[in-house]
């Protein structure tokens, strides 16, 4: 999965347009501002990072769909850029402008983001891939939001129902699955995780994801019922993905 995927290309693409119009009006833009004014110099660009895990118990990633540009009121129709903000989803269940610190932090993890305010040129040789409103989990929402249409259709899946829920190696009686399986996961946990922001970018999904069909694999085999069924479900797992 690409930059465009993990932090949303929607956003990009309005900053690169934002860039191309400024400039044809012969002004540069500049998005480059004081720590102090981060709130003024930014867009609602809500993403993850590691580094701020004790300040948060999640970082919800999600792009403005909004235009860049407004009508300046009272001062003859002169276009302002929109402003931008980084924010982190807080124990209290609130987003919050990081602080210097963390803002400080964020570039420092993420430099491949950063480059985009820091040096707006860059969005002159950003790629965005064409969209198609067939696709399955489009990567023009922000990258939980395609994971869960993902995981939707997942889950509707033939024979998928195996996944739904954790092991209940009572009631199937047999009681070493957990010896076997040291690391357990079921789809059923993945949605849980995702609608509470439990992953910090899209490739922890994915590594859930294939950890439910490796564990089923581990423990029953290939050639079992249950592994055969298991294949199916990742086969369509693979398409939806790719």
């Amino acid at each position: 999965m690409n930059l465009l995927i993990n932090y949303g290309a929607r956003g990009l693409e309005d900053l690169r347009k934002q860039q191309n119009k400024m400039r044809d009006k012969g002004r540069t833009v500049s998005l480059n501002q004081t720590s102090s004014s981060y709130n003024e110099a930014l867009a609602p660009l809500q993403t993850t990072q590691g580094g701020l895990k004790k300040q948060a118990s999640a970082i919800q990633q999600t792009m403005s769909n909004q235009s860049m540009f407004e009508k300046k009121s009272n001062a003859g129709g002169v276009l302002q850029p929109k402003k931008y903000i980084l924010t982190v989803l807080r124990e209290n269940g609130n987003y919050e402008q990081l602080t210097t610190e963390e803002m400080e932090a964020f570039e420092r993890e993420n430099p491949d983001i950063a480059q985009f305010w820091s040096d707006p040129s860059c969005l002159d040789n950003l790629e965005l891939p064409k969209y198609s409103p067939d696709v399955a989990a489009s990567i023009f929402e922000s990258w939980d939001l395609a994971a869960k249409k993902l995981l939707s259709k997942l889950w509707k899946v033939n024979q998928a129902w195996i996944f739904h829920e954790p092991v209940d190696a009572d009631k199937l009686d047999i009681p070493d699955y957990y010896e076997v399986v040291a690391e357990p996961m079921d789809l059923g946990t993945v949605k849980d995780k995702l609608n509470m922001n439990k992953y910090r970018h899209v490739q922890e999904f994915i590594d859930d994801v294939h950890l439910v069909f490796s564990n089923c694999i581990k423990y029953n085999g290939e050639d079992s019922s249950v592994g055969k069924m298991c294949k199916n479900v990742r086969e369509e797992f693979f398409k939806l993905y790719n």
